[in-house]
C-alpha cells in the first residue's frame, strides 16, 4: 500500500472502503467464547461518532484528553476518536479507586495540563465521587463514550500533519514526576511501517493480543499495527491470560493466529504453568510471529517454550526477540530467522562475577536490519566503545520521539545528547545498556535503576519509601530494592537498615509480614527477599546516594551485615499432588463440596499454603490475604482457579472486597445459595444474575437493617440516577435535545385509563432516552403532571 497517508485513521479510512465487511477486530471479553466483533466500516463510523462526541462537549484538537478504560473496544474507539479529531490522546491504567489511590492519575492530569477524560459509565459512577470530595480535581471533567456508537454523527478529519503529536505515552517512572512521551504521527507511521516490513505482516496477517492497551507495546505492536495493515486480530484482557495462561495458546489456535508475543515471563508461565494434558489439542503450526520484549529475554525461557510445545507445531524459528522503548515508539530491533544468536559469557563492569558465566544473553537484533542508528557510548566519556564492550545505547531516526511533555530540561538532557566530536547529530539516550558483537545487539541492563518484572516497570525510589514507613524500627532514607534473577524471572529484594535498638531477632516476623504488605497493597508486587542491616552499612556515596548496585552486589555474594533476612521458602515436593489430596480437583466431587462455607474455607487454605510452600496450619483464614504477599499474578490466579472449580462467575476484586479467607469463603457460600435458587431460569438469565452480583462494586453486607445508612434510601445518591442525570446535563450542555421524558410521534394515545385513572402509556415514550435513532421530541409540558403508579 502507498505510504501517501499520514495518519492512521486516514488508512482506516482506506480499508473501510476498500473491504468495509472485513473483521478488524473480535474481543474476547471472558478472555476464551464471550466476544465482540467489530468491522472496518463499523469501526470507522464509531471512530466518527466518538470525535463527534468530543467535538459536541468543546474538546478541539491539541487538548489534552485522558483516556481511563478498561481494556476493550471501547477504549480503542476512543483513542482514534481522539487522532480523528487532532486531540491529543493520553492513554493510562484505570486507576484502583477501591484502594483510594488517584496519586498517579492526579500526577498526570497536572504534568499533561488536562482537563477532562474520557470513560465509560460504569468507571464514571466509580471515579464521580472522588472527583468531587478531592480538592486537587475540583473542575476536572469525566465524560462517558457509551452512548456515542448511537450519534450517527458526520464530521470530516482534523487537519493534521505528519509532525502534529499523536498521543502522550507515559512511561513508568516514579508516580510524583510522571514523564509524557510526545508521540507524533510521523514517529507512529515510521515505527508501524518498521514493524510491519520486520515481522511481515499483511492483511492477511491475523493476531492474537492480551497485552495491556495502554502502553506501547500492546498499543502500537498489537492493536494499531492491526489498523496499519488492513489486518484482523483477537484480543482478550490481559487478567484472563495473566489467570489462565491456556487461554492465550488456545485462542492461537483456535483463530489460527500468525502474530502474537508479549514479554520473557508469558512463554516462561506457559512452559511452566500448561500440563502436558492442557496442551493436547493445541495446533500452533499457524503462528509465525512470536515476538518477545519488554525485559529482559532469557535462552533458557525460549528453549523451554520450544521444548514443550514442539509437538503442538509451534516452531523455534517463529521466535522474535526485539528491544524497543516508549521514547523509541515502540521498536528499535528484532531478531528474526531459523536461528537466534545467544552469547554464553560477557564479562564486563557491570555484571557481578557471579553472574557472569550463568546468564546467556539473546540477541534482540542485528544493526543492519535496524531503522535507527545505533551507537553504544560510554556514558562517562560520551565516546563510542569499541565492538564486545557494554555501553549506553544511543539512537537517531524517525520513529524517536520528540521529548517528554512541558519539561524541556529533561527532553534536552535525554533527547539532544552528543557524542564528543561529533556536535550535528543529536541522539536518544536510552538508560539501556549493551553491547554488539558480530553485528548483533545484545541488551546487559539499565543504567538507570528501573526494575522491570512480569514486563512493567517500577521506580525504585517509588517502593523504597513505602518500606522504610512500614514500621518505626526502620531507618529513613535507608532502603534499597532491586531485582535478582529466580527460576527465570526477576525477583524483587529489599535491603533496610534497621535501627540500634531493635527488637531480638525472634520478633523480626512481625517486621517481615508488614514489609510484605505493604509492597504488595502498594504494587501489588511479590517480595522475594527481605534483609534486615545495621544501621549505616548500606552501601552509599559520599554525599549520601543509595548505591543499589553495590547493594544488589552485596547481596549476592552474602556479604551484607545481616541483623535478620527472610526469604520465599522453597520446596520441592508436588505441590499439585499434595493439594489434590486435600481437595479434588477433577470437579467430580464439585457438588458435594460448593454446598458448605468449610469446603470453600478448606480450598482456599489448602491452595494457598500450596501458592505460598506453607503447611495448612500456618495460614490464618482471619489473617488479610495482603499480609501473605501475594502479588497481582498469584491473586489473579488464585481467582481464576476459585472461580473455575466452584463454578461462579468471574470477578477481579474480591480479594479487596473480601479481604480474607473467612469473608471471601462467606460471600462465595452466600452467592452460592443465591445460584441453588436461580437453577430454574435459563441459562442466559443466570448468567447474567450471577455476574452481576459477583461484580458489583456496590455491594455491602449489613448485620441488621439498622446498620443500614441512611444515604442508602436516598434516591438521588444511587448510582442508576447519577449516570442518568449526568448523561442528560452532557447533552443538554452540547445544546443537543433532552433524551428524557420524550414520546416517539408516530405512536398515538401516549395516555392510558386503568380503573378510571389516567395513566402515561410508556410504550409510547421514550421516557429514559433508550431508543436509539428513533425521531423524538418533548413531551409538553402537561404530561409530566400525569400521575403514575408502579405496580
Amino acid at each position: 500500500m502507498s505510504e501517501r497517508y499520514e495518519t492512521l485513521c486516514s488508512f482506516i479510512d482506506h480499508w473501510a472502503d476498500l473491504h468495509p465487511n472485513n473483521l478488524v477486530f473480535t474481543f474476547l471479553t471472558d478472555g476464551e467464547d464471550k466476544a465482540e466483533d467489530l468491522s472496518y466500516s463499523t469501526l470507522n463510523q464509531q471512530v466518527q461518532n466518538l470525535a463527534f462526541l468530543l467535538h459536541s462537549n468543546g474538546i478541539k484538537p491539541n487538548d489534552r484528553v485522558i483516556l481511563i478504560y478498561p481494556p476493550s473496544l471501547s477504549f480503542l474507539i476512543a483513542f482514534l476518536g481522539c487522532l480523528y479529531l487532532g486531540v491529543i490522546a493520553v492513554p493510562i491504567y484505570p486507576p484502583r479507586v477501591r484502594k483510594g489511590d488517584l496519586t498517579t492519575l492526579k500526577s498526570i492530569i497536572a504534568d499533561a495540563a488536562s482537563s477532562v477524560a474520557l470513560t465509560t459509565e460504569s468507571l464514571l459512577e466509580t471515579l464521580q465521587p472522588s472527583l468531587e470530595t478531592d480538592p486537587d480535581l475540583q473542575g476536572f471533567q469525566l465524560v462517558a463514550t457509551d452512548q456515542a456508537a448511537f450519534l450517527n454523527g458526520r464530521m470530516p478529519p482534523a487537519s493534521i500533519s505528519a509532525d502534529d503529536l499523536a498521543y502522550l505515552q507515559y512511561t513508568s517512572g516514579s508516580t510524583g514526576s510522571p514523564k509524557g512521551v510526545m508521540i507524533s504521527h510521523r514517529n507512529l507511521m515510521e515505527n508501524l511501517a518498521f514493524i510491519r516490513d520486520r515481522f511481515t505482516l499483511s492483511s492477511s496477517s491475523v493476531g492474537l493480543h492480551w497485552l495491556p492497551p495502554y502502553h506501547d507495546m500492546g498499543l502500537v505492536g498489537g492493536i494499531l499495527s492491526t489498523l496499519h495493515n488492513g489486518a484482523y486480530s483477537i484480543l482478550m484482557p490481559p487478567i484472563y491470560f495473566i489467570q489462565k495462561p491456556l487461554r492465550w495458546l488456545k485462542a492461537v489456535s483456535t483463530y489460527r493466529a500468525t502474530v502474537s508475543g508479549g514479554p520473557n515471563f508469558a512463554y516462561e508461565l506457559c512452559a511452566t504453568k500448561i500440563t502436558p494434558a492442557q496442551r493436547q489439542g493445541l495446533d500452533l503450526s499457524s503462528w509465525t510471529v512470536a515476538f518477545n520484549g519488554a525485559e529482559p529475554i532469557r535462552a533458557s525461557t525460549l528453549e523451554r517454550f520450544a521444548t514443550a510445545f514442539a509437538p503442538n507445531g509451534f516452531k523455534s524459528e517463529a521466535f522474535l526477540p526485539c528491544y524497543g522503548l516508549a521514547e523509541g515508539t515502540l521498536m528499535v530491533t528484532c531478531r528474526a530467522g531459523a536461528h537466534v544468536p545467544v552469547v554464553g559469557a560477557h564479562f564486563d563492569d557491570t555484571t557481578p562475577v557471579s553472574e557472569q558465566l550463568s546468564t546467556p544473553l539473546v540477541s534482540s537484533g542485528s544493526l543492519s536490519h535496524a531503522m535507527m542508528d545505533i551507537r553504544i557510548v560510554s556514558p562517562e566519556t560520551f565516546l563510542p566503545v569499541p565492538d564486545g564492550d557494554t555501553g549506553e545505547i544511543w539512537l537517531s531516526g524517525p520513529s524517536v520521539a520528540r521529548g517528554y511533555w512541558g519539561q524541556p530540561q529533561q527532553t534536552d538532557a535525554t533527547f539532544n545528547a552528543r557524542m564528543v566530536g561529533d556536535s550535528k547529530h543529536a541522539f536518544l539516550r536510552t538508560g539501556d545498556m549493551g553491547f554488539v558483537q558480530s553485528g548483533e545487539l545484545y541488551i546487559t541492563g539499565r543504567m538507570k535503576e528501573m526494575l522491570i518484572i512480569r514486563g512493567r516497570n517500577y521506580c525504585p525510589q517509588d517502593i523504597e519509601s513505602v518500606v522504610q514507613l512500614a514500621d518505626p524500627l526502620l531507618n529513613l532514607d535507608s532502603c534499597a530494592v532491586f531485582s535478582v534473577e529466580k527460576n527465570g524471572e526477576e525477583r524483587l529484594v529489599v535491603v533496610q537498615e534497621i535501627g540500634r535498638r531493635h527488637a531480638r531477632d525472634d520478633d523480626m516476623d512481625g517486621v517481615f509480614t508488614t514489609i510484605r504488605r505493604c509492597i504488595t497493597e502498594t504494587f501489588e508486587l511479590r517480595v522475594h527477599a527481605i534483609v534486615l542491616i545495621r544501621s549505616r552499612s548500606l552501601p552509599k556515596t559520599a554525599n549520601g546516594k543509595i548505591q543499589r548496585y553495590a547493594c544488589r552486589q552485596s547481596f549476592l555474594e552474602n556479604t551484607l551485615d545481616v541483623i535478620a533476612q527472610w526469604q520465599e521458602p522453597v520446596d520441592e515436593r508436588n505441590a499439585i499432588d499434595d493439594l489434590q489430596e486435600l481437595i479434588p480437583l477433577d470437579g467430580s466431587d464439585s457438588a458435594r463440596l460448593i454446598d458448605s462455607q468449610n469446603a470453600i474455607r478448606t480450598w482456599l487454605v489448602a491452595r494457598l499454603s500450596q501458592e505460598l510452600v506453607l503447611s495448612p496450619s500456618d495460614i490464618d483464614p482471619a489473617t488479610p490475604f495482603a499480609e501473605y504477599g501475594l502479588d497481582s499474578l498469584q491473586q489473579a490466579t488464585l481467582l481464576g482457579e476459585l472461580s473455575e472449580h466452584f463454578e461462579y462467575p468471574n470477578s477481579f476484586d474480591l480479594f479487596e472486597a473480601y479481604p480474607t479467607i473467612e469473608s471471601l469463603a462467606g460471600y462465595l457460600s452466600v452467592l452460592k445459595d443465591i445460584q441453588m435458587n436461580l437453577q430454574a431460569l435459563p441459562i442466559e438469565q443466570r448468567r447474567t444474575v450471577l455476574m452481576h452480583l459477583a461484580d458489583s462494586r456496590s455491594m455491602h453486607v449489613f448485620e441488621s437493617q439498622e446498620d443500614i445508612p441512611q444515604r442508602c434510601y436516598q434516591f438521588d445518591h444511587f448510582p442508576e440516577f447519577l449516570a442518568l442525570e449526568h448523561r442528560r446535563k452532557e447533552l443538554l450542555s452540547a445544546d443537543m435535545p433532552n433524551p428524557y421524558f420524550t414520546q416517539i410521534t408516530d405512536v398515538r394515545d401516549h395516555h392510558i385509563i386503568v380503573d378510571g385513572q389516567e395513566f402515561i402509556n410508556y410504550s409510547g415514550n421514550n421516557y429514559l432516552g433508550l431508543s436509539a435513532g428513533v425521531r423524538t421530541h418533548l413531551l409538553k409540558s402537561h404530561l409530566i403532571g400525569v400521575g403514575c403508579n408502579s405496580h
